[in-house]
């Protein structure tokens, strides 16, 4: 249950709130610095690839990815992931992940809708148009002197 799972992780984010931005910022720059992708310190723990793994996997893997993290630090990480699912507690690595990997992510704005019409329509079009083009010779001054001078020069 996805409410259930955040409102365990937020009641024990609060009291170590400062302790975890402090932690999961240390992360982030040695992510940045090392080049480091945090899904290869868990991914191989993560058997049923559901993105959870044992609060012990978690916080080996956190030594690995951060040697010198503080006792404090890894408990608040793990504490602030921690999910219960069917009964059962486990760290949601991949939340950790996204939270981790936020800096580096880049979103666009959509596309423009690049969809090509067939060219028989595009025929169509230049016929339509060129049916009803009128042809102006140089010397009709009446059309000539209603255009934007800046037209009449092109």
């Amino acid at each position: 249950n996805m409410h259930a799972e955040n409102e365990t992780r937020g009641e024990r984010a609060r009291p170590q709130e400062g302790i975890f931005e402090e932690a999961l910022a240390r992360i982030r720059l040695r992510v940045s610095e090392g080049s480091l992708r945090v899904a290869e310190f868990f991914c191989d723990a993560d058997r049923l690839r559901c993105g959870r793994v044992s609060a012990t996997r978690f916080q080996q893997g956190l030594k690995a990815m951060h040697p010198v993290m503080s006792p404090a630090d890894v408990l608040s990480l793990t504490n602030h992931y921690t999910v219960a699912t069917n009964g059962a507690e486990s760290v949601a690595w991949t939340e950790f992940e996204k939270d981790v990997e936020c800096l580096f992510t880049f979103t666009t704005a959509p596309l423009p809708d690049m969809t090509v019409e067939p060219l028989s329509n595009t025929m169509k079009g230049l016929q339509q148009q060129l049916s009803t083009a009128r042809i102006v010779p140089e010397t009709d001054e009446a059309y000539w002197q209603g255009l934007p001078t800046a037209l009449q020069m092109a």
